[in-house]
C-alpha cells in the first residue's frame, strides 16, 4: 500500500469518517474547506481508484465512492514508516516527541498506563 499524498488522504478521511457510499457532490460539500473545484476532487477520486483505494459504483450518472483500504490498515502503515524515517525504529523515542509536543492530561496519561499495562502482559 503506498503512501498517500495530503489532498487524496483528506478524501480517505471524509470516507472513513462517513462509513457509506458518497456521492462525488457530497464529498465536494465535505471538503468545501479547501474551496476545491469539482474536476480537482474527481482528480483526487481518479487517482485513488487507479491506486485501490477506493470503489465506485454508478447508479445512472451518479457516482458513488467508497473505501477498499481500512483506515486502521492505513493508519498502522503510516505509523510504522514514520516510527521507522522518522524515529530511527524507536518507540521511546517517538512516545518522547510525543509528550514533549503536547499537553497531558491527568485522563490522558491514564489512558496511557492502561495501554502500556496491557501490552506489557
Amino acid at each position: 500500500m503506498k503512501k498517500l499524498p495530503e489532498a487524496e488522504l483528506e478524501i480517505m478521511n471524509v470516507l472513513w469518517r462517513e462509513d457509506r457510499p458518497l456521492k462525488t457532490s457530497e464529498i465536494a460539500e465535505f471538503c468545501k474547506q479547501n474551496n476545491w473545484t469539482m474536476s480537482t476532487i474527481q482528480a483526487l477520486l481518479a487517482r485513488l481508484l487507479e491506486r485501490k483505494f477506493v470503489t465506485l459504483e454508478k447508479d445512472g450518472r451518479i457516482k458513488y465512492y467508497q473505501p477498499l483500504v481500512k483506515e486502521n490498515e492505513y493508519k498502522s502503515q503510516e505509523t510504522v514508516w514514520f516510527l521507522n524515517k522518522v524515529h530511527n525504529n524507536s518507540m521511546k523515542s517517538l512516545v518522547t516527541s510525543l509528550i514533549d509536543s503536547t499537553k497531558l492530561t491527568k485522563s490522558d496519561i491514564d489512558e496511557l498506563e492502561e495501554i502500556l499495562k496491557k501490552a506489557g502482559k
